[in-house]
């Protein structure tokens, strides 16, 4: 129980990446066979997208500060971090 409560947010956005996977490969190819697609399909693979970057963004912030930093530093991100978290937050708070 506890590996589920502190592996919560991975779960989830492997079962959402893995349904949006599933999704998108049954539209092609009831799209190649029918010439149709599924209406929806469009829709729950952008709100899957959303709550992907929403759980990624919940998972980053728990790693310590730490990793991040050393990270940023080896691969020369580091004043570019806080740039891109203000810019993932707003986009975040505009999209929902």
């Amino acid at each position: 129980m506890r590996f589920l409560l502190n592996e919560f947010e991975k779960i989830v956005c492997a079962v959402l990446f893995l349904g949006m996977t599933l999704i998108g490969f049954i539209n092609v190819v009831v799209r190649y066979a029918t010439h149709y697609s599924f209406a929806a399909s469009e829709e729950l693979l952008t709100n899957g997208f959303l709550l992907l970057t929403v759980f990624g963004a919940a998972i980053a912030a728990r790693r310590p500060w730490q990793s991040w930093r050393t990270h940023a530093a080896s691969v020369g991100l580091l004043a570019r971090t806080s740039v891109v978290l203000v810019v993932a937050v707003v986009l975040v708070l505009v999209l929902v």
